[in-house]
């Protein structure tokens, strides 16, 4: 029972996170006027800030090493086992700092896409190098285990495929954030039935990006995530 209060914790707190920094992220938007301007290729028709994603990450990281922390110090909940997560925890805080520090620059001065593939393919090798990759299909195929050779590349192939398809998909509204918050969903619930109390941490913080943004968002006055 204190893993699901711990998990529904986190999502709060990373709600609250991003419900205070958004409105100001609005604010920012309009003073440098820091927007995406409409053109044939795009549907909305007013500008639109680009720096919906500047808090989703600082939202996610306080969220992970603050609750981590307090659970390790207290020992209240046994969510992470430090010696098998930690080193998880760290290369995955790496990843996503090398992606927040490329979008960014993306949304200000634009980033070209040659450089952006370089940095999103560092940033996958972090599962790899944290022992993370497909190394089993479980009979998918009637394939079972999957050699490091073939499981790694596929993994960075498919990280990199599923970051820019949501990349891609964040035009439209709602769509991204809809569709990673029901495959979050899914991934959550079936870690909590696998008491994968970990993996279903992680999968909840994501969702403060819709939960912090739809209060301080509408049709009116949208914010693309970035």
């Amino acid at each position: 029972m204190l893993n699901i209060l711990i998990i529904v914790a986190a999502f709060l707190i990373a709600v609250v996170l991003a419900r205070i920094i958004i409105p100001r992220i609005l604010i920012i938007s309009l003073r440098k006027r820091l927007f995406d301007t409409p053109d044939a290729r795009k549907v909305h028709k007013k500008p639109v800030s680009r720096l919906g994603g500047v808090s989703f990450f600082p939202a996610i990281l306080f969220t992970v090493t603050f609750l981590i922390g307090i659970c390790y110090m207290t020992g209240w909940v046994s969510l992470v086992d430090t010696g098998q997560h930690w080193v998880q925890i760290l290369f995955m805080c790496t990843g996503l700092t090398l992606l927040y520090i490329v979008g960014i620059a993306d949304d200000l001065i634009g980033v070209r896409y040659r450089q952006k593939f370089i940095v999103q393919l560092i940033a996958a090798f972090m599962f790899p190098l944290a022992g993370l990759y497909i190394n089993d299909f479980y009979g998918l195929f009637g394939i079972h285990a999957v050699s490091p050779f073939i499981g790694i590349p596929l993994t960075l192939v498919l990280v990199i495929f599923i970051t820019n398809a949501i990349n891609l998909i964040d035009g439209i509204d709602g769509l991204a954030s809809g569709l990673s918050m029901v495959a979050l969903s899914v991934f959550g619930t079936l870690a909590v039935i696998d008491d994968r109390w970990m993996s279903a941490f992680v999968s909840s913080l994501p969702g403060c990006g819709k939960g912090g943004s739809r209060p301080c968002t509408s049709w009116q006055r949208p914010l693309y995530a970035g």
